[in-house]
């Protein structure tokens, strides 16, 4: 409990969550901190003198450090393991605060359970009630105009058209994920699908975004890698007899109460990941709500757009004015600051998969969307995470996981 109480703060700084599970992590943990411990102290006294030995020892400390690793990624996969908190150092200072009031305040309240145990378990039934999720029930929010879906490790964007109607960008890697997002949505027609590139954790779950609804076309990234994804989205179409088309920079998109414009791929670019480099980029407009939506554009991508940005007044205009970025390629490092700088908004999105094992969404992400004062919503943290219309104007709600 004391190395909860001094490192939760510390936590919530690295990544805008407080665990649940941390105590009885740390009590599965501590079996096998000493023997490691040891090991490893025992090797590095050996080496010097017997190489070989110190080899044996500090294998022998990786067994237990084997299991300290997994009992840590087996509680950081419990559904609820974590909460959701504020960013930052406000959201440390406010842990910390309420940490010691807990620590100064704890054996009162432990008294006073003892003493009331009635009113006791009635205010801790009716607590679970207020937090018992109810968006069976409140699912979706009224007004919604984008949900970033959770479907893991990839995209799966809805924008609304009309009731009934949606524009879906990206399926993400999962069909039956994907299906459940647009079912919950209660979408059964998909204006337009489009991908903005062909990796699996884009353009494998559209198997489930086609099934049992009507869908228009298929809009696509021009640079048609990897083959294979290729391939399978062309066969999946094929079958439903959805025609395809290419989509470019300068493009306009347009549904009931949504345009776009496609501010990118302009060409292709060979360095870096020319798939991910080849990201459609939309700037959409629903409502009063404006969005960029930047699928995986990595460093040079992005670079390119900035500099097409700073020779478009047009784009430079409507850069000034977004409500929500989605961020791109799931919160990675290999991304353009100034680029990020230009588009700054006040919201920022990340589509991201829990625990997953490309260090996403990257601390020099996160760092830079905080520096340009944008409240992040990740999927890995909110489930489902809505832009919705209030009035004219915009909020941001979740499902919850």
């Amino acid at each position: 409990m004391a190395a909860q109480a001094m490192c939760a703060p510390v936590v919530v700084l690295l990544q805008g969550s407080v665990s649940v599970m941390g105590v009885f992590a740390n009590l599965l943990a501590a079996p096998f901190v000493a023997p490691a411990t040891v090991c490893g102290v025992a090797a590095a006294v050996v080496a010097p003198l017997w190489p070989f030995g110190a080899t044996m020892l500090c294998w022998l400390g990786a067994l237990p450090t084997l299991g300290i690793a997994w009992v840590a990624r087996t509680c950081a996969t419990v559904p609820g393991g974590t909460l959701p908190w504020l960013d930052g150092a406000p959201g440390a200072l406010l842990l910390t605060a309420l940490t010691v009031a807990v620590v100064v305040t704890g054996r009162w309240w432990l008294h006073q359970v003892s003493l009331h145990p009635v009113l006791a378990l009635a205010g801790a039934i009716t607590l679970l009630a207020f937090l018992a999720p109810t968006t069976a029930l409140t699912w979706p929010p009224a007004g919604w105009r984008f949900v970033a879906c959770d479907v893991g490790q990839g995209d799966g964007l809805v924008l609304a058209t009309t009731p009934g109607h949606a524009v879906l960008v990206d399926a993400g890697p999962d069909p039956a994920a994907i299906n459940s997002c647009l079912g919950r949505l209660h979408v059964t027609v998909l204006d337009s699908v489009v991908l903005s590139h062909f990796h699996a954790d884009h353009v494998d779950g559209l198997p489930g975004a086609l099934a049992g609804r009507d869908v228009g076309e298929i809009l696509a990234s021009p640079v048609r890698e990897p083959p294979y994804q290729w391939r399978e989205v062309a066969r999946w179409a094929g079958a439903r007899g959805i025609p395809i088309r290419d989509l470019y920079a300068g493009d306009h998109l347009a549904w009931s109460g949504v345009t776009a414009e496609v501010w990118w791929p302009a060409r292709r670019i060979a360095s870096g990941s020319v798939p991910n480099n080849a990201s459609v980029v939309l700037a959409v407009r629903s409502g009063p709500v404006h969005l960029l939506l930047l699928g995986d554009v990595e460093r040079e991508a992005a670079h390119a757009v900035l500099l097409e940005l700073r020779r478009s007044p047009a784009m430079a205009a409507e850069a000034q004015s977004f409500d929500v970025v989605k961020a791109p390629h799931h919160g990675s490092a290999n991304l353009d600051e100034a680029f990020m700088d230009a588009v700054r908004s006040p919201v920022a999105v990340i589509s991201v998969g829990e625990g997953n094992d490309y260090g996403h969404p990257s601390a020099k992400a996160l760092a830079v969307l905080r520096r340009n004062g944008s409240a992040v919503f990740r999927t890995d943290q909110r489930g489902d995470v809505a832009v919705v219309e209030e009035g004219g104007r915009v909020g941001v709600t979740w499902r919850g996981r």
